[in-house]
């Protein structure tokens, strides 16, 4: 770690600054462009002042809803205590705006996932913001589209509805297109429909610290498209508001008709309208069912845990569906010679667009313990943005970061091991590691964690331990990363027959637990 001594003058001045900027927030309390002057101006100050001014932010009167909402968000960007984005979402009802409900469910996602390292901690975190509750008053409010029929008996035509499509190296991107291309080779007729709801207009504008989301945009180009024949996707414009987009959306569903949805996603108000129409199918983004109304889990527990259901949302049925991953493919062109890295060295790979957030310290430092004891070994961070690059790699010598890679497999099959950090995400990249035969080490209760199954570890001591067992063991090693592709080949993989099997299955039991329930619904009905 670098802490950089300001010298008295420059000190001096970014107090001076910050206690500007803080007057002027106090004469334009709701104005956003304020608030960004202070943070930018607080954040600069070494600790003792920064404690100072945070201090008498904290203090400032505050009367108004907006002025009260950026307060909390400039102290959470400031002292990332998260009960500042739970009062912020206590504060929503104040400030209707679809954009700025569904912005502030983005922060405390990504919140959740870069603090959490187990489902049930993560779990927790959106339980306290109110995720469930958001996302059902938000749902609740949008149209129903218009009935065309009872639905067939058997399942001829599916939409796919995902949140979001960006890169082929999203996880949500590729395993929608997966899915696709599982159902399309079972001669069923699909079409690909995403609202693209992680790029909001003006995002920064709600949050005093311009908080942001960091999914990238569509990228055609990479999507894993794996059936014959045309692929259909329709794709919301992003630059309109996510009202007008779900709209159409859903009125572009409702053209297409389907027999069911398959909803591929984590958190979405647009499956409330969708369920009320058609059955639907949910494949959640995490080991979690989705937060959303759908019929039928595609769960990969054997035996889930009710306790995991949202508040205020009818909890779904589960059906055993481990498989979520096609099979790397990694294409040439990536050597060891490019690193720098001799053949005999031990290659440690890490991945993730949140690494710097997710890199707890204890792990951290353990990691770059074991690099000291044991000079053979590297270790290579991919998908670093440019802007974090240098403070990670100042982590070790021989730590190296790399941006995101098109070829991220090409990359993994050089290494001997994949570290996957103390966090609820990774499931992905472990999965890809997997069925390359690199063994993994990833901590228990994690999307990474339940990839792996019996070769997780349940604490970092019981982590590091293994990392210098398998180092100094490369047989064992390589008898962990054999037996890790066969659990993919025989758990994970959703190129099978037998997966094809299973979600056709699941489809035909959302059909008929819909039916169920508008059976329900019909003699509740009151007579007219």
């Amino acid at each position: 770690m670098r802490v950089q001594a300001l010298a008295p003058a420059a000190q001096a001045r970014w107090v001076a600054l910050a206690n500007d900027a803080l007057a002027q927030v106090s004469l334009r309390p709701a104005e956003v462009t304020a608030w960004w002057r202070l943070v930018s101006a607080t954040a600069a100050l070494p600790s003792g002042p920064r404690d100072e001014a945070v201090a008498r932010l904290q203090q400032l009167p505050v009367s108004a809803a907006l002025p009260a909402w950026l307060r909390l968000s400039a102290l959470w960007c400031l002292t990332g205590d998260l009960q500042h984005l739970m009062q912020m979402t206590a504060l929503a009802p104040q400030l209707p705006g679809t954009d700025r409900w569904m912005a502030l469910s983005i922060v405390l996602w990504g919140a959740a996932l870069s603090r959490c390292e187990n489902r049930h901690a993560f779990r927790q975190v959106l339980v306290d913001g109110q995720i469930s509750q958001l996302m059902d008053q938000l749902g609740r409010g949008l149209a129903r589209p218009a009935a065309t029929g009872a639905p067939p008996a058997a399942v001829h035509r599916v939409a796919l509805y995902t949140p979001h499509l960006a890169s082929g190296a999203h996880a949500g991107t590729a395993m929608t297109f997966n899915l696709q291309a599982l159902l399309a080779r079972q001669g069923i007729e699909t079409q690909v429909f995403a609202g693209q709801e992680l790029s909001i207009p003006d995002m920064r504008t709600y949050f005093a610290g311009g908080d942001h989301s960091t999914v990238g945009p569509a990228q055609s180009s990479s999507w894993p498209v794996r059936s014959a024949g045309d692929l259909k996707v329709s794709l919301a414009d992003a630059d309109f508001s996510l009202d007008a987009r779900w709209r159409d959306m859903l009125a572009l569903i409702g053209a297409y008709a389907p027999d069911l949805v398959l909803y591929v996603g984590f958190a979405s108000p647009v499956v409330w309208p969708l369920h009320a129409r058609w059955p639907v199918v949910g494949m959640s983004l995490h080991t979690l069912p989705p937060v959303a109304p759908v019929d039928v889990w595609l769960n990969a527990d054997p035996e889930p845990d009710p306790s995991l259901a949202w508040p205020g949302i009818v909890a779904p049925e589960p059906v055993h569906f481990p498989h979520r991953f096609w099979p790397a493919e990694p294409a040439p062109g990536c050597s060891r010679e490019t690193l720098g890295i001799g053949h005999d060295a031990v290659l440690c790979v890490s991945s993730g667009s949140r690494l710097s957030d997710e890199m707890t310290d204890s792990w951290t430092l353990g990691v770059t313990a074991v690099l000291d004891r044991h000079p053979k070994v590297h270790w290579l961070l991919i998908g670093v943005p440019e802007h974090r690059a240098a403070r990670l790699a100042t982590l070790h010598a021989r730590a190296r970061c790399m941006p995101f890679q098109d070829n991220f497999a090409g990359w993994l099959q050089l290494a001997d091991l994949y570290l996957n950090p103390p966090r609820l995400g990774g499931g992905a990249s472990v999965a890809t590691a997997m069925s390359l035969g690199v063994p993994v080490l990833s901590l228990a209760g994690s999307d990474g964690g339940d990839k792996v199954g019996d070769h997780a570890v349940v604490t970092i001591a019981q982590y590091m331990n293994r990392f210098v067992e398998w180092i100094d063991h490369p047989d064992r090693r390589h008898a962990a990363g054999q037996a890790m592709k066969a659990r993919f080949d025989e758990v994970l993989d959703l190129s099978t027959g037998r997966a094809a099997s299973r979600l056709l299955q699941a489809c035909q039991r959302a059909v008929r637990l819909y039916q169920i329930r508008q059976t329900a619904a019909e003699s509740t009905r009151p007579l007219p």
